[in-house]
């Protein structure tokens, strides 16, 4: 499916379908991240060289911290990447609980992921604009992250602003002369911005008031 054919509908059905398909199949979604593995290794990625989509741009990798660092009911994160001037850049993370469900979404400050910096106002038309692929098991992991994308983008785009308020404020408060680099590397800084989300109540914004269009 085209990026520009993703409307919150579509992609609401895409997320869907592809934890249905999962759980028919007696598995979860937070299973199938594991691209295959008999373990989850912390730290370790899934898959190990990251799933590449580059014909659009996009790719993603699955993995989670230690059990004191993660957040309450937290099972993994994907990290979310896209392409700007053949440079890799940090769209968004995705946590998922042990069923499957996505939990919260977040940014993350320079250093966690590396790769190029863009403001949120660049961010728009990659984010809008954002389609991912794949091929074998992992299609319909890549299927449910642009579904997922897609669904929360007016969250992400809010995050990816404040991701960017907070750096602001960091350097007015720690280091003018340094500048956004003196932010972008502070190792006490990981998450920049996050929320929790509920699928089930992002799908029941979605529907239509008792007696619409009646």
């Amino acid at each position: 499916m085209h990026a520009d054919t993703m409307t919150p509908r579509l992609a609401a059905a895409e997320v869907l379908a592809t934890q249905l398909d999962y759980a028919q199949r007696g598995r979860s979604l937070a299973q199938a991240a594991l691209a295959g593995a008999r373990h989850f290794v912390e730290w370790a990625h899934y898959p190990q060289d990251d799933c590449v989509d580059r014909r659009h741009g996009a790719r993603f990798f699955y993995h989670a911290h230690d059990a004191a660092e993660r957040a309450p009911n937290e099972h993994g994160h994907f990290h979310v990447f896209v392409t700007h001037a053949d440079t890799v850049v940090h769209l968004v993370g995705i946590s998922i609980d042990a069923n499957g469900l996505p939990t919260r979404l977040f940014t993350t400050n320079g250093w966690v992921t590396g790769g190029a910096w863009l403001d949120a106002g660049a961010m728009q038309p990659l984010l809008a604009g954002f389609s991912l692929q794949a091929a074998g098991r992992l299609a319909p992991l890549a299927r449910w992250i642009s579904g997922m994308v897609h669904l929360y983008q007016a969250q992400i785009a809010e995050l990816l602003h404040e991701r960017d308020l907070t750096l602001a404020a960091w350097v007015r408060q720690h280091a003018p002369a340094g500048g956004l680099a003196g932010a972008l590397q502070d190792r006490a800084v990981h998450i920049v911005s996050q929320r929790p989300v509920s699928l089930l109540a992002r799908l029941d914004e979605m529907m239509p008031a008792p007696g619409a269009g009646a």
